[in-house]
């Protein structure tokens, strides 16, 4: 099965055109808002082409800018005000039920008739279809009235959106991309056909490309597609290249999870990652560096009463400090044995960990993210998730759950049993547990899991006792 994935590409530091290609961005923007001053707010087409083909004549009479850019920037701004249009009727509120079925068709009405009939043949007992589809052929005229007055007088009271990004799709008919043969510190040119012309052509623009080791492993021998999407990174003061390219992936059929194809994994911070087998991240460096963090995140108050506050800089330490938390995370789930079919971590929306710390910056640095991320690249297991509640404070041997068995941020010692573990291992243990036990998955908020685990706890109790007297009466 075929595939896409995306590559980041970005200039080097001895691009000198940097004014051009910023310059070029802009104008294709302020092209864009003015498409979207003149048709948001009134009716257009339904289909794509249709509304290409409807505004192709602007750019001869406004703009005079390169049409394969032109056309790239109608697709943009057809997007746009749909999306706007879309959330308009979404949150649109009739009293009539059959109103607000029949609004999701503002605009589009000459599909309603054979929708419905579609509808009506394939559920053939369901009598709302029926009614309305005969409300809609007694009164359609009245009900496109009602709702395109409605839909078209709120659309018209908001704002107009308006491209602030500097961003813009860009494929082989105005771009290059050529491996260079004499440039000492570059790998790759990236050529850009811009809007401006000199004598009568369009100026084409050479970008110097950043290529390393890990743009040579990820793209292990394939081709580049050739679309790419250009854009200005305001962090780094510096252009972005997205590429992408095709790779050949085989399904992944794993046998049904059991204790040894499952991997649990608790996060933290001064032990990134800790799996159920035992192994533990340490981060000790990275722990150094979220302690810096918060320090300077203090500071930023004091920085802004004085106006000595520059957002470019806390975002680009932010940016960089959570790039090096995917980067470890992903560097762990790369080296994950492959006997494990399974590896399971909590869902880090539902976050219960003792630390306020690490909930903040679990949510600062977009853990939750990495994660969802990772499930998208090919590899051996499969990335699951389970509610976290109570995991840290769970005895994995007893079911005995109390805050007071963590008596500090690296050991478990139950206050029933005695079991003594590392907290963060025994919190894996719990996660690896729940993500196997089919109980667990119906249970979907913290009260039903502390009353499970007690009931759990309460039942494990009992049978110790009742085995503990049938000891003692054999005794």
């Amino acid at each position: 099965m075929k595939t896409t994935k995306s590559i980041k590409f970005h200039t080097d530091e001895n691009f000198d055109k940097t004014t051009s290609v910023k310059s070029f961005l802009q104008n294709c923007n302020k092209v864009g808002n003015t498409l979207l001053d003149l048709h948001f707010g009134s009716f257009i087409e339904t289909n794509k082409y249709d509304f290409i083909n409807q505004t192709k004549d602007y750019n001869n009479v406004f703009f005079n800018i390169r049409s394969h850019h032109y056309q790239q920037i109608q697709e943009k701004v057809f997007n746009m005000i749909w999306v706007r249009y879309d959330r308009v009727i979404k949150n649109i509120k009739f009293d009539d039920p059959k109103l607000n079925y029949l609004k999701y068709f503002a605009f589009k009405w000459d599909d309603v008739g054979n929708y419905l009939e579609k509808k009506i043949k394939k559920t053939k007992n369901n009598l709302f279809y029926r009614q309305l589809f005969w409300y809609w052929s007694q009164s359609q005229d009245q009900i496109k009235l009602e709702i395109d007055t409605l839909v078209l007088k709120i659309i018209r009271s908001s704002k107009i959106p308006k491209f602030k990004k500097l961003v813009i799709k860009v494929d082989a008919r105005t771009t290059g991309f050529e491996q260079t043969e004499q440039a000492k510190y570059f790998g790759y040119w990236l050529s850009i056909i811009t809007n401006t012309k000199i004598k009568g052509r369009y100026e084409q623009v050479y970008i110097p490309i950043k290529w390393s080791e890990y743009h040579e492993e990820q793209l292990d021998g394939s081709r580049l597609n050739n679309s790419f999407i250009i854009k200005w990174d305001d962090i780094y003061d510096r252009l972005e290249i997205i590429g992408s390219f095709n790779v050949q992936e085989t399904s992944l059929n794993p046998s049904k999870p059991h204790q040894d194809n499952t991997l649990g994994i608790d996060v933290g911070v001064s032990k990134l990652l800790t799996f159920s087998n035992g192994y533990q991240v340490d981060t000790q460096a990275l722990q150094k560096e979220f302690e810096r963090f918060l320090q300077y995140e203090k500071q930023v108050k004091r920085l802004e009463s004085k106006g000595l506050y520059n957002s470019k800089k806390y975002i680009r330490k932010q940016v960089q400090l959570a790039n090096k938390v995917e980067n470890q995370i992903n560097r762990c789930l790369n080296n994950i044995p492959e006997d494990y079919q399974y590896v399971v971590f909590e869902d880090l929306n539902f976050k219960d960990k003792i630390s306020r710390k690490i909930n903040y910056l679990i949510r600062r640095f977009q853990v939750q993210g990495i994660f969802t991320k990772a499930n998208q690249k090919q590899r051996h297991f499969k990335i699951k998730s389970i509610n976290p509640a109570y995991t840290s404070q769970q005895c994995r041997v007893c079911n005995f759950t109390d805050r007071k068995n963590r008596a500090n941020q690296s050991e478990f010692i139950c206050k029933n049993c005695g079991y003594a573990e590392n907290a963060d291992v025994n919190a894996s243990m719990n996660i690896k547990e729940r993500f196997l036990d089919v109980r667990f998955k119906k249970l979907k908020y913290k009260g039903q899991i502390k009353k499970f685990l007690k009931e759990l706890f309460e039942s494990g109790q009992a049978s110790h006792n009742l085995a503990s007297q049938l000891s003692t009466g054999v005794a």
